[in-house]
């Protein structure tokens, strides 16, 4: 199977195809679709468009709920006094919903995101691979051009073992750190 790498290459390919008569496989609509979604990438929110790209279940309603909750996050900075709070049925998209709100504040500037989940360790477990698979297009490659990186801890081992001062100097790295709810 030929990967396209730009979608006007892939375009012209099925242009040609069509031409000729020949069947355009599934697999090729399938790379157009993911290479269309890539070009809406916008540099300015880069985070929350890649999300929104490749989010199946994003709809002009849920983008205006993340858009406002990021705004009024904002607005109210550090002298909020009500929290914003998803409320929703089991299965509903809340979770989906506050990673596209950090998304969108990682763009707006915030470097740093808490997340608290109940006091287990098979539920803090559940929800850093969770982030992790919803961020995976910021994990870390290595690779110097790379525009932004998600570092997503569970806040006990960055006590156990701290993070390099590489990591925190670097600008285009934002952190999710999550922390089980319980008393200590």
């Amino acid at each position: 199977m030929k990967e396209f790498k730009s979608l006007q290459e892939c375009l012209d390919f099925i242009a040609m195809a069509e031409q000729y008569g020949m069947p355009v496989t599934d697999e090729v609509l399938a790379q157009k679709a993911k290479l269309k979604e890539k070009e809406r990438i916008d540099e300015d929110e880069f985070i929350f468009s890649t999300m929104k790209a490749h989010n199946k279940f994003m709809s002009p309603e849920k983008e205006l709920c993340v858009r406002e909750m990021v705004d009024q996050l904002l607005i109210d900075g550090p002298t909020a006094t009500q929290p914003c709070l998803l409320l929703g049925n089991v299965q509903c998209g809340k979770t989906d919903t506050f990673e596209n709100i950090i998304g969108l504040a990682m763009d707006k500037g915030i470097d740093v995101c808490v997340v608290y989940t109940k006091g287990t360790n098979t539920l803090t477990s559940q929800t850093i691979k969770r982030l992790s698979f919803d961020f995976q297009y910021f994990a870390d490659s290595g690779r110097y051009d790379q525009k932004v990186r998600v570092m997503i801890y569970d806040i006990m081992d960055v006590i156990k073992k701290g993070l390099s001062s590489n990591q925190i100097m670097d600008p285009r790295t934002k952190f999710i750190l999550v922390c089980k709810k319980e008393a200590k």
